[in-house]
């Protein structure tokens, strides 16, 4: 039995060696420093081989009262050391861009990746990956889904990439239509839609809340615009540039009227100049007297009924009142002729 304190050591400077089965088990150096199937220790504590703890490994220098640091992690750096981060550093180490494949070319899903020979990273995910992604939200519905604002300043494309580089400022692409963009803005502000649908619009603006159909251009090119404001304001207009003094080079008001600074129709068929010509052959005052009597309308310009049910070819109309004005002036002139004739006989 020990009643008191019993010491186990040397009192020369040499070191204090443990042995079993005549081979040195462990070793305590003059300085201290503790061995462990070691017999040159560089440590307090220095062990060659394997360490088992069934227990509570406490490092107190670590302990903290602030439940913003309740959590640490243990990491090993390149050197070998075992080293305790909180979680801000541990986040730096997991994100940098240096990040390494697993051993035999596998990785995870999702997984921060380094290109060989290239200054960035990438973060990648298998076909299969059910991963998600989520910003500014904790219960993303899609594969990224973002709750907030988005800033591009390289381009955006969305859709199938067809290996090749991209050139404009947002592609969307398909795999089922030719030449595959479906909508694109170049980088220099052109936009272009690409419709190959059997039916539908390519391009249609509804109010959501009505659900009515403002603007559409249809599949056969026209266009149709649907305008719910007062019927004098401008449903479709074309102004000049000036801001301070627009000018209001073509409108179309909600009543159907059109107000614009001209209409120049080219390469108009034929005009009405025929009526000059000697072989032409126009009604006898006579014969349109009893015309009009008969129709009460000229000769080939429309009646009432026909311009109330079909409206009128202004084109169409012009010409017919130009070839009526041009017989016209000849009837002046030649009722001017009988006139000087029996001015001229009345005069003998």
């Amino acid at each position: 039995m020990v009643t008191t304190d019993s010491r186990l050591g040397t009192n020369t400077n040499h070191s204090l060696i443990i042995e079993t089965n005549n081979y040195e088990r462990m070793r305590i150096t003059n300085s201290g420093y503790l061995g462990i199937g070691i017999n040159s220790p560089a440590f307090k504590l220095d062990v060659l081989g394997s360490m088992r703890f069934d227990g509570t490994i406490n490092l107190p220098e670590f302990a903290t009262d602030s439940a913003s640091e309740d959590v640490r992690f243990l990491r090993v750096d390149n050197s070998g050391n075992l080293i305790v981060n909180g979680a801000d550093q541990f986040t730096q180490v997991v994100y940098e861009k240096d990040c390494k494949l697993l051993p035999g070319g596998s990785y995870p899903s999702p997984l921060w990746k380094s290109i060989e020979g290239a200054e960035f990273g990438i973060l990648c995910t298998s076909i299969e990956c059910p991963a998600r992604v989520g910003i500014g939200t904790e219960l993303p519905i899609t594969e990224l889904d973002v709750r907030g604002k988005i800033h591009s300043s390289q381009g955006i494309h969305i859709g199938r990439l067809n290996d090749v580089e991209l050139e404009d400022a947002i592609q969307v692409n398909t795999a089922g239509l030719e030449g595959g963009n479906v909508f694109r803005v170049s980088d220099q502000g052109h936009t272009e839609i690409n419709f190959n649908g059997a039916n539908g619009d390519p391009f249609r603006v509804i109010n959501y809340s009505t659900d009515e159909t403002i603007a559409r251009f249809r599949a056969d090119g026209g266009a149709d615009f649907t305008f719910t404001g007062e019927p004098s304001e401008g449903m479709l207009s074309f102004n000049t540039a000036d801001d301070e003094n627009p000018l209001h080079v073509f409108v179309v008001t909600g009543d159907g009227k059109v107000w614009c600074q001209g209409v120049w129709v080219k390469e108009a068929p034929f005009w009405p100049d025929y009526v000059f010509h000697p072989s032409y052959e126009r009604m006898s005052l006579i014969e349109l007297e009893v015309y009009l009597s008969k129709n009460h309308h000229l000769p080939n310009l429309p009646t009432a009924q026909e311009v109330g049910e079909n409206g009128i070819d202004l084109y169409e109309t012009l010409r017919l009142l130009t070839e009526k004005l041009e017989e016209l002036t000849l009837y002046t002139i030649e009722q001017q002729k009988e006139i000087n004739e029996l001015k001229a006989h009345a005069s003998k």
